[in-house]
């Protein structure tokens, strides 16, 4: 968002409707720093004024960066919005560029309507958390203001209260190692050093192999900063515990492999859904989750699957028995009309049956096995 433009459109807003609601000096200006966030990825942006007033925050801009020196790119997303309540999550948008030595990431917001926030001279306010992903390095973050707002004329650091502009351009940044241009045609900057950006977890998943779950991950850029996944599982999706840890190769590689099989799972649970996650834990102990996957459990002496689906022409039908019986095969439309039934044979373990879908229109079929 180009930050005069934003302005003329919320000054008119203002001067129609009467939206906005500001007391105590106009004056008031702000300043940005970064720290530390919740986890070993991720940052927090904080903004403070240097006088005491209230408005309704109408706009901001926060520009972070990263080296490009790192490889691959790394991805930055929202972990948390300490000010939703006057900011919505979804509001933000967002710009990548890579200029002047670095990746540039702008995370910028328009609001109206939001209710009135009261901010007290010298006070800090959490505004924005910022996580990594993407890399498995140890790197230092920029919380940056681009002369001019860089080549998309975006990438600065700007904060407006009740649709007006209460940026501090002389001394833009305070914490350690702040630098300060003086002036929004000049470059400035706050670091903060030793943010991990993770191992890349390019996938996850787990399949169901009788009674057991097999876990298998892959994982890109593993370094010597990683010292082990530990598994954890769930059976309500809710309290996770750990299983096993497993050691990180650290071998070098672009992509490292991984497995494990939780076995006996009916010991544990008979029936239902068990949930998995995986927790990637560096050497100094910080940590970064997976997505949570899941498999489902039945008591049932017969448990069938199929694959592929969707089905194309032919599909392969997976039957797992505990006993040797015969069974029957129904094949339904999803408003009940049997299209075909088959006579099966099952064998105590698993029976494989080809079913051919060539012949039948696009749709949805249910298959029973009874």
């Amino acid at each position: 968002m180009n930050k005069k433009n934003i302005l003329f459109l919320l000054v008119s807003v203002f001067s129609l409707t009467n939206c906005f609601s500001q007391t105590g000096s106009l004056s008031a200006l702000f300043q940005g720093t970064i720290v530390q966030g919740s986890t070993s990825n991720s940052v927090l942006i904080k903004i403070k004024p240097n006088q005491t007033f209230s408005g309704q925050i109408t706009n901001v801009q926060f520009t972070v960066q990263v080296p490009n020196t790192v490889v691959p790119q790394p991805t930055v997303t929202i972990k948390s919005n300490p000010l939703s309540n006057y900011i919505p999550t979804g509001n933000y948008l967002t710009q990548v560029v890579n200029e002047g030595g670095f990746y540039t990431y702008l995370f910028a917001v328009t609001t109206l309507g939001s209710p009135v926030y009261s901010f007290t001279n010298g006070v800090e306010v959490n505004a924005l958390e910022l996580q990594f992903a993407g890399a498995s390095v140890t790197s230092t973050v920029r919380l940056a203001h681009l002369p001019s707002g860089g080549s998309t004329l975006q990438l600065a650091f700007y904060t407006e209260i009740s649709g007006n502009e209460n940026t501090n351009y002389t001394n833009t940044f305070y914490g350690p190692g702040a630098v300060n241009g003086g002036t929004y045609e000049s470059y400035s900057y706050v670091p903060i050093a030793n943010i991990i950006l993770p191992v890349s977890f390019t996938s996850f998943a787990v399949v169901k192999n009788n009674d057991d779950a097999l876990l298998q991950w892959l994982v890109d850029n593993e370094s010597a900063t990683t010292a082990a996944y530990e598994i954890e599982r769930s059976i309500d999706g809710i309290a996770f515990e750990k299983i096993i840890s497993v050691a990180a190769k650290n071998n070098n590689l672009i992509t490292n492999n991984y497995s494990y099989t939780d076995k006996g799972l009916l010991t544990i649970k008979t029936n239902g859904i068990v949930y998995y996650r995986i927790k990637q834990i560096d050497v100094d102990g910080k940590f970064v989750y997976t997505d949570i996957k899941n498999i489902r459990l039945s008591n049932n002496d017969v448990d069938i699957s199929i694959f592929p689906n969707p089905v194309t022409t032919v599909t392969t039908l997976k039957i797992q028995s505990t006993t040797v019986t015969k069974a029957t095969m129904t094949i339904s439309t999803i408003d009940g009309k049997i299209l075909a039934q088959f006579n099966l044979v099952l064998q105590n373990g698993v029976t494989y049956n080809k079913i051919d879908f060539s012949k039948y229109l696009k749709g949805t079929y249910l298959i029973k096995v009874a």
